[in-house]
């Protein structure tokens, strides 16, 4: 699955203290493309399991800076 695509996309357990790598954050929740429905809990853990995802979570923390929130 490729993970740019995916709309609508929530981050669970971005700490501060974490910083730089937030290796405990995961993907929450997010959606299919073009207003697509909900990833199943199927999916979620399907893509938690992929090696790509830690870095898409990292990369899109600190582009949206989530890490301020």
């Amino acid at each position: 699955m490729n993970l740019n695509v995916l709309e609508n996309v929530m981050i669970g357990d971005v700490y501060l203290s974490d910083y730089p790598d937030f290796c405990d954050a995961f993907i929450e929740s997010a959606c299919h493309p073009n207003g697509g429905d909900a990833l199943t809990d199927d999916e979620l853990e399907v893509i938690s399991e992929d090696g790509k995802t830690l870095s898409f979570i990292n990369e899109y923390i600190h582009a949206h800076q989530l890490y301020l929130s």
